[in-house]
């Protein structure tokens, strides 16, 4: 029986190591690798820029931070705005003391205006330096000094106007509007300039 002659490559063709030959991927691989290469560019699109990605569902801590730093100062407001509205009302006691006639039975049984725009226009001065006091006070000991100098300086206001104007408390049983804004501009102009001192 005659043999073959096994073949043989042709001359110059240098047959490459098994372990150098490049696999192709399979056909079914690509719609994987494709899927996984969209995951990826979606996950890419989520992530904002300085920011981990975060996973739906996750507890936002940086709102609470804020609302509790927010908050930390509810209890000086508080205080404070309990002192003013103390102040109020005692600036409103000594004014009412301090004045011949009776303020709240003309306003409210007569119904007198010149005699609500006074001591409204008034009170309204009396908050200027009040303000002042509250924003550039060291403390509520400091706050509630200061109140009291604005407190005193409106009532030296009142005794400049009423003796400028000698019959002033008349004028206000009368209802005469010229007394009243005479009497509310010197409170106003008064505490403007009270506040302004406070300013140090």
């Amino acid at each position: 029986m005659r043999h073959r002659r096994p073949l043989s490559a042709p001359s110059g063709f240098q047959r490459r190591p098994p372990a150098a030959i490049a696999l192709r991927p399979s056909p079914t691989s690509w719609p994987r690798r494709a899927k996984a290469g969209r995951m990826a560019k979606s996950a890419d699109k989520l992530e904002y820029p300085g920011k981990p990605f975060e996973l739906p569902g996750k507890p936002d801590t940086g709102r609470a931070v804020v609302i509790a730093r927010s908050l930390a100062g509810l209890p000086a407001f508080v205080t404070y705005f309990a002192l003013a509205t103390a102040l109020c009302v005692l600036y409103v006691v000594a004014y009412v003391q301090a004045t011949p006639h009776r303020e709240f039975h003309l306003i409210v049984v007569e119904r007198n205006a010149s005699a609500a725009a006074a001591l409204g226009m008034s009170l309204f001065g009396f908050s200027f330096p009040l303000a002042s006091a509250i924003y550039h006070s060291s403390g509520i000991l400091d706050c509630a000094i200061w109140g009291i100098v604005g407190l005193a300086g409106q009532l030296v206001a009142y005794a400049l106007a009423r003796w400028a104007y000698p019959n002033l408390s008349a004028a206000l049983k009368q209802n005469t509007m010229s007394a009243a804004l005479w009497l509310g501009f010197v409170s106003l102009t008064a505490g403007l300039l009270s506040a302004a001192c406070m300013s140090y």
